[in-house]
């Protein structure tokens, strides 16, 4: 990994600790105004960090979460950089429900 990889990897090793957390601070600790994210849940695409939010789905939740990042690819090259992988979040719903994303 390169240096750049590797920072980004940091990136990533500490968002996955802040879900675990359910620090919504933390999470969009490195996001910027115009981000642009793709859920599971509508509306599907968000622009721009809705923090309320995170932390209100965060609070749905009993106990950790845990997540498991799996065939990450590191792209860094002219100024720009990006990641693709295969995430997996299990958690406890408030109702006791367990899930398996």
């Amino acid at each position: 990994m390169t240096e750049d990889q590797t920072a980004i990897r940091r990136i990533l090793d500490q968002r996955a600790r802040a879900l675990n957390a359910k620090d919504a601070a933390g999470l969009t600790a490195d996001y910027t105004d115009d981000l642009l994210t793709y859920d599971l849940a509508p509306p599907l695409a968000t622009r721009g960090v809705d923090r309320p939010a995170l932390e209100k789905w965060l609070a749905g939740w009993d106990g950790p979460i845990t997540g498991e990042i799996r065939d990450l690819i590191i792209e860094v090259g002219g100024g720009i950089a990006y990641s693709t992988s295969l995430n997996r979040m299990q958690a406890v719903s408030r109702n006791g429900t367990p899930m398996d994303l």
